[in-house]
């Protein structure tokens, strides 16, 4: 009975000492998380640069609002996919009332927790994030929520433009 025993502690030992001797996989989360269908397209121009040096140990901010002029809209905002950003008049500053079918229509434009935000020159407003009531993070410019028109199927379409007179591009 006390080999049975003995035995079963070895191979116990063995087992644990296999399970914690194998190198961890580390998990790298992406920078950003694209809305919907949308893909990760790289900045169009770089970051805002300042005369502050960023801490020790902190990432550097990455532009998620980049500008482009549109002949017939003017200068407005565009996420780092090319596609049309817009704002909703029926929210509040840090709060989107956009929930249901009209989230489906208008995805909003959500970022990973870990990224800093900033804006390309040009962008003067405030970027920054509120949390949706699923736990994303949604991108929010001069603290008015950012979304996606799910029409807009290619970068510098901007269908969404005036819809019900409540829906509008977002513009620095």
């Amino acid at each position: 009975m006390w080999i049975i025993l003995a035995l079963v502690a070895v191979v116990a030992g063995v087992i644990l000492w296999i399970s914690y001797s194998q190198t961890p996989v580390a998990y790298n989360p992406p920078a950003v998380v694209p809305p919907v269908n949308q893909p990760i397209v790289q900045p169009i121009v770089p970051p805002v640069t300042t005369n502050t040096p960023a801490p020790v140990n902190s990432p550097a901010p990455q532009a998620v609002l980049n500008t482009v002029n549109d002949p017939a809209l003017g200068v407005r905002l565009i996420a780092t996919n090319g596609h049309t950003l817009y704002y909703f008049t029926k929210d509040l500053p840090n709060v989107s009332v956009c929930t249901g079918t009209c989230a489906t229509n208008w995805p909003a434009y959500a970022v990973s927790p870990n990224a800093p935000l900033a804006g390309v020159s040009g962008v003067t407003g405030n970027v920054g994030t509120i949390t949706k009531p699923d736990g994303s993070l949604q991108v929010t410019y001069n603290r008015m929520p950012l979304y996606f028109w799910h029409l807009d199927q290619n970068p510098g379409d901007t269908l969404g433009q005036g819809i019900q007179g409540t829906w509008y591009v977002a513009k620095p």
